[in-house]
């Protein structure tokens, strides 16, 4: 029993001396850590460019539509194309026949006005000559050349009924005024056709705008005649380049999300963009060309405050105040305070984040450093806990 004890006694002092040497390892570690020298990065400081942009996405659209009307009234006598067909200039959508019956009236109204016009020019130069040999009275006189001047708006009102009817084949054919693709036919054989009412309806497909709705959040960045580079879902490799030409000005609801209509023109449309393809669209909302730049993570400070750590010429480390313009969520641009080739230092271990997707950023021109979430940005925040812009 004594033998037990003491083995009992000695495995307890042995644990015991092994929780307090364990203690005291941890103290001596987190007292050298304390005390140790943080471990800086240097990153040289360049010229490139910085950019923002946001993420949108919608259909192309015809830009606009085309209505065909006949340039005279007529029969329908045949419609030449169909919705969808591809047309050219010029090409005969639509041929009318001759109403006989309107042309003869027509032409018997003329025939008759220009009756009306002789007897009123005659009557007036009978009430001119008794006039003149006070004969006539002036009221007379006016009531006479009254008479004319009604005749002739009789007989050009009787012209023009004429010329706006298919008199002869050649006034019968409807063509296209523009290379396009019919989307409405609405002229029908047999019936009635006048210049008051399109008879067919075209677009030009190659003329486009894709339409996209943008975020409550980001539409306040968004401005008429920024650029947007364009990809289509279904045509893998294109990418097309178009600039904002409306933002609107009222926002509607979708699946309770706020969102607000911006077409972006397509400059130079490629055959392939069709519309009604789904697209996605970087608008770059801000950027700086030929500007100074560090890392995000180097700045220090807020609220329009900020300092860098420059490493001098010596190998030295010293704080330096700097303006700061753009920023992005891994960039930012120097106004002043810094040149490029200079060397700002940044410590290892500096947290980087990357945000939402709908927003991109992008910079150029900082060797040395790379880009943590270059494609990122968003309202989460940003690197080493920096307010947004």
């Amino acid at each position: 029993m004594k033998r037990r004890a003491i083995a009992v006694t000695v495995i307890a002092l042995l644990a015991l001396a092994v929780v307090v040497g364990g203690v005291a390892w941890r103290r001596r570690q987190k007292a050298a850590q304390s005390t140790a020298t943080p471990s800086y990065r240097p990153v040289p400081v360049s010229r490139g460019t910085l950019s923002r942009s946001i993420s949108a996405t919608g259909n192309l659209s015809a830009a606009g539509q085309v209505d065909v009307y006949p340039g005279k009234s007529g029969i329908v006598d045949a419609v030449l194309v169909d919705v969808g067909r591809e047309v050219m200039a010029g090409d005969v959508l639509v041929r009318l026949a001759q109403d006989q019956i309107d042309v003869q009236q027509a032409r018997s109204n003329v025939r008759q006005r220009e009756e009306e016009l002789r007897s009123a020019q005659d009557m007036l130069s009978k009430i001119r000559d008794l006039h003149g040999r006070s004969a006539a009275t002036d009221k007379e006189l006016k009531s006479a050349e009254s008479s004319v001047v009604q005749a002739q708006d009789n007989l050009q009102a009787a012209g023009l009924k004429l010329d706006s009817l298919v008199t002869h084949s050649g006034d019968g054919l409807i063509r296209s005024p523009i290379d396009g693709v019919i989307t409405a036919v609405k002229a029908v054989v047999g019936g009635s056709v006048s210049p008051s009412a399109a008879v067919v309806t075209m677009v030009d497909p190659h003329d486009v705008v894709l339409k996209v709705t943008v975020d409550e959040n980001d539409i306040g960045v968004v401005q008429v005649g920024q650029r947007a580079d364009v990809t289509l879902d279904a045509v893998d490799g294109l990418s097309l380049v178009g600039t904002v030409s409306a933002v609107g000005k009222v926002g509607e609801t979708k699946s309770g999300i706020v969102v607000f209509n911006v077409d972006i023109g397509i400059d130079d449309p490629d055959p392939c963009a069709r519309p009604g393809m789904s697209a996605e669209a970087e608008i770059t909302v801000e950027r700086v060309d030929n500007a100074v730049i560090v890392p995000i993570s180097a700045l220090e400070g807020r609220t329009g405050r900020y300092a860098v750590q420059v490493r001098s010429a010596d190998g030295g480390i010293e704080p330096r105040s700097v303006e700061v313009g753009m920023r992005t969520t891994t960039a930012a641009e120097i106004i002043s305070g810094l040149s490029a080739g200079e060397v700002v230092v940044v410590t290892d271990g500096r947290a980087t984040s990357s945000g939402s997707f709908s927003r991109r950023d992008s910079q150029t021109g900082m060797p040395g450093f790379a880009m943590p979430g270059m494609d990122g940005g968003g309202p989460g925040g940003t690197p080493g806990g920096m307010p947004r812009m």
